[in-house]
């Protein structure tokens, strides 16, 4: 009977053994899943620091010329001149080319000949409009052959002025005297009734000669003298003339005379309303001497002279266009680099003597001295870049090269690809040798620089909803466990590797690279899961 019990005691002492063992290998092999863990999460950390942070937004473009502009001909035209060659350095203004073209310079001429003809016109009926007067020709004593009252005839001789302060001598040479003489010479009167000499000046010299008394030929010399007064026409003198070899002597005396009397006439048809000077009157040269009248005159000279000032305004407007059309091909023919820069020509080249049309392309030039880089960025970071803001260029051609710029322009309109949406950046680079159009450049604008600040790595940060969260590690667990814990916090700027914290965590603080989900609490049997966040999930 008691062989039953002490079996069944041994059953139980084996079963609680049994449990004892299986516990223990159990603990054992938790305990140490959980170190393991820990040891990956300790890996998987970061502490909040501070530091500096500079945000920069990069990418990559193309070396471009900021200032290209096209060398082209302003009218057409043969190539006269033709002075480009590529890779030519040329300065904004400086003469390129030449074209001939067509010349309007004998309708110039022309049209010049038909001012000249208008003005003159129109001054002659001006000049008949104001001949209601006969002024004098000449100065002198006037003598009438009219009344006030007559009918005259335009151009009829209306009376005479006889100048009484001149008188002439005419004195007679032989030929080999008459070869020396000339008019305007300088000559004198011998007067033998004074026994004086009177300053003449020769004005006339007569070709053709005539037979002395002796029966050889004589030459006439008429010189003309100022009457100092008491001189009379009839008197004689002897003429004497100075030449460049000696002093001519006249042959013999001749008598003193009056110069011809000029002729008054009328300017035109009309009755002779008044003499302004009374007959036998000394005048001068250019004295209103009468008055005439002719109203039908009047009014058809009025019509003549309105159609002439008409006729004058119209051809000097053809002169000044035909002067206009000429500046302006003499200027529009001459090609000109409209910049500083190096010339570029075309594949197919030009040269003299080829026919172009108004707007052919002779060259490019293109101004190295300005280059630009042109750089796609992300929508999501577009929104930080303004004009003006400072970058740094790197180029694979020129490692070595500190290469710097500006923001030029942002793009006001972007450029969607597969539901992502990029914006145009152009960079203005700095003067800098070495760098050409077509190399690619790797661009870091600067966007700003926040000092002192919490610093976390960003991939620490995940993203839910429009809120940002970050998992710390809380030392709060048993046993001093490190137990990851998820807090809500504020972000502020960034890079591509850190971000700033505004809120939520403090300096110092331990963090989990990745997101971690540990849903046990020290219970065995459960089992511990780490989930990994991509760096920048969540729009970072």
């Amino acid at each position: 009977m008691k062989k039953p019990w002490f079996k069944k005691i041994g059953i139980i002492i084996l079963v609680l053994i049994l449990i004892f063992v299986l516990g223990s290998l159990a603990w054992r092999s938790l305990v140490k899943r959980v170190n393991e863990a820990m040891s990956v999460l300790q890996e998987m950390t970061a502490m909040v620091e501070r530091g500096d942070l500079e945000v920069k937004v990069s990418g990559t473009g193309t070396v471009i010329a900021a200032v290209e502009e096209e060398i082209r001909t302003r009218i057409s035209g043969t190539i006269a001149e033709f002075n480009l060659k590529d890779g030519q350095t040329v300065q904004k203004g400086q003469v390129l080319a030449k074209l001939d073209v067509e010349d309007v310079g004998l309708k110039i001429e022309q049209a010049r000949i038909n001012l000249a003809l208008a003005e003159r016109e129109l001054a002659k009926l001006q000049q008949e409009k104001t001949a209601a007067v006969v002024t004098a020709p000449a100065t002198g004593r006037i003598t009438w052959k009219i009344k006030e009252g007559e009918q005259v005839q335009k151009g009829s001789v209306v009376g005479t002025i006889q100048d009484y302060n001149k008188l002439r001598i005419s004195g007679k040479f032989n030929p080999a005297q008459i070869k020396e003489i000339h008019s305007g010479q300088d000559a004198e009167v011998f007067l033998e009734t004074f026994l004086t000499s009177v300053p003449a000046k020769v004005v006339e010299v007569k070709s053709a000669p005539t037979p002395s008394e002796a029966g050889g030929l004589l030459y006439d010399v008429i010189a003309e003298l100022d009457n100092p007064g008491a001189l009379t026409a009839g008197m004689k003198g002897r003429l004497k003339v100075f030449t460049p070899e000696e002093e001519k002597l006249s042959v013999a005396d001749s008598p003193l005379f009056l110069p011809e009397a000029i002729d008054v006439r009328a300017p035109i048809t009309g009755t002779v309303t008044k003499l302004q000077v009374e007959g036998e009157k000394e005048v001068k040269e250019g004295t209103v001497l009468a008055k005439l009248n002719n109203p039908e005159l009047a009014e058809t000279l009025e019509e003549q002279i309105a159609t002439a000032e008409l006729r004058l305004k119209q051809v000097q407007l053809e002169l000044e266009e035909l002067e206009s059309q000429q500046a302006k091909r003499a200027e529009n023919s001459k090609i000109v680099a409209p910049i500083d820069g190096t010339l570029v020509m075309p594949a197919v080249k030009l040269g003299i003597g080829d026919m172009v049309s108004q707007g052919t392309v002779l060259a490019s030039v293109i101004d190295y001295s300005q280059l630009q880089a042109v750089i796609s960025v992300d929508e999501l970071d577009v929104a930080k870049i303004k004009s003006g803001q400072k970058v740094t260029l790197t180029a694979d051609a020129l490692p070595e090269q500190k290469i710097t710029g500006t923001v030029a322009n942002v793009s006001a309109q972007g450029l969607s690809q597969s539901g992502v949406a990029t914006f145009d950046v152009t960079i203005a680079i700095d003067p800098v040798d070495g760098l050409k159009v077509g190399m690619t450049v790797n661009a870091e604008i600067h966007i700003e620089t926040r000092k002192n600040v919490l610093l976390i790595p960003i991939e620490a940060v995940r993203r839910e909803g429009g809120r940002s969260f970050v998992t710390v590690a809380d030392s709060s667990g048993d046993e001093g466990i490190a137990i990851p814990k998820q807090v809500e916090v504020k972000t502020g700027a960034h890079d591509t590797t850190m971000i700033e914290i505004l809120d939520g965590l403090s300096e110092g603080q331990e963090i989990y690279l990745q997101s971690v989900n540990l849903p046990f609490k020290g219970m065995p049997g459960a089992e511990m899961q780490v989930q990994y966040a991509p760096p920048g999930r969540g729009g970072f």
